[in-house]
């Protein structure tokens, strides 16, 4: 049986960085600053519902914490060094004990000359070393010790790990498998982190891993049969006759479209909508009946079954 690969991410969520999950807080440290500039969001604002907001918000929060000044954070966000200036007041006001922790970081390096992480990375501060760099070295290396320990963990767990991807570990398994090892992934890299964080444990999240899959039969023998796939308005793929393909999606609603382009088959068109849950696979099936196109979920056993039996689809997603 033919292996898949997704993808299982680590969330950073102690103290501040807990609040940066929901939009409105996001909000509630800018709104503040300038009435006309920073568009607001109500209370119960989400990540789906208020996707540009968030991300500007986002883009001030992180770039305040990698030690971003006033003129670079002005151009980053698109505003003046007026609003840039208020922001980082702001952010210090707002999240002190974070910026104690940073002040004290970079006090010990400067006076000790050394900084290490809790498994004993270590770097040593010469005189051109940037304070930037050393105020953000202990959130990047402690990071990059719960990604090593993960590996470590989830190799001895007998999962496949491919590869890290930033804060991410990319894991290859069966289909059988898939569900059952992204689990595991989730639970080592919970152990890594509560190793290396003194017992607090962070939550890791997973995309959704969803199959395509065209299964004309043989009544049409001879004509080709191409369905392009388009999910929440973007092209995704494209499966030619008796073949398969998959895309990974964040968890939540997504809505699809499929196409089918044939010469003498015509151009029908099916939608269908669905909830991903983290983690989870998904498969749907495109069959062509009496001049229609139809898409409908597969359990489970006959949709491992046409993979093994299809080929996989390899297209380019249309722009």
């Amino acid at each position: 049986m033919s292996s898949h690969k997704v993808i299982v991410r680590l969330l950073f969520v102690r103290n501040c960085l807990r609040h940066f999950a929901n939009v409105a807080v996001y909000c509630s440290l800018l709104r503040d600053t300038s009435g006309r500039n920073f568009p607001a969001a109500p209370g119960n604002a989400t990540k789906a519902t208020h996707t540009h907001v968030r991300e500007l918000y986002k883009s001030c929060a992180l770039a305040v914490q990698y030690c971003m000044e006033e003129v670079s954070l002005a151009k980053r966000i698109g505003q003046s060094r007026l609003d840039a200036r208020e922001l980082l007041r702001k952010h210090r006001q707002t999240y002190k004990v974070f910026w104690r922790w940073s002040d004290a970081a970079l006090d010990h390096a400067l006076l000790l000359e050394y900084l290490h992480t809790v498994l004993g990375w270590t770097i040593h501060v010469g005189p051109e070393t940037n304070p930037h760099m050393l105020r953000n070295f202990l959130m990047q290396g402690n990071g990059a010790e719960i990604l090593r320990l993960a590996c470590c963990f989830a190799t001895e767990r007998g999962i496949g790990v491919g590869t890290p991807i930033d804060d991410a570990l990319l894991i290859e398994a069966p289909l059988d498998r898939l569900e059952s090892d992204v689990a595991r992934t989730q639970l080592a890299m919970a152990e890594a982190s509560g190793t290396v964080l003194n017992g607090f444990e962070l939550r890791a999240e997973a995309k959704a891993l969803i199959f395509f899959i065209q299964d004309i039969g043989e009544q049409h023998f001879g004509v080709a049969a191409l369905t392009w796939i388009a999910l929440d308005g973007a092209w995704v793929g494209a499966n030619k006759n008796n073949s398969y393909f998959s895309v990974s999606v964040q968890p939540g609603e997504h809505h699809m479209c499929s196409i089918l382009r044939s010469e003498w088959l015509g151009h029908p068109v099916e939608f269908a909508h669905f909830t991903a849950e983290a983690g989870k696979v998904y498969y749907f099936r495109a069959r062509y009946t009496a001049g229609f196109l139809f898409i409908e979920a597969v359990d489970n056993d006959e949709a491992r079954y046409l993979i093994d039996t299809y080929p996989q689809s390899v297209s380019q997603p249309k722009k």
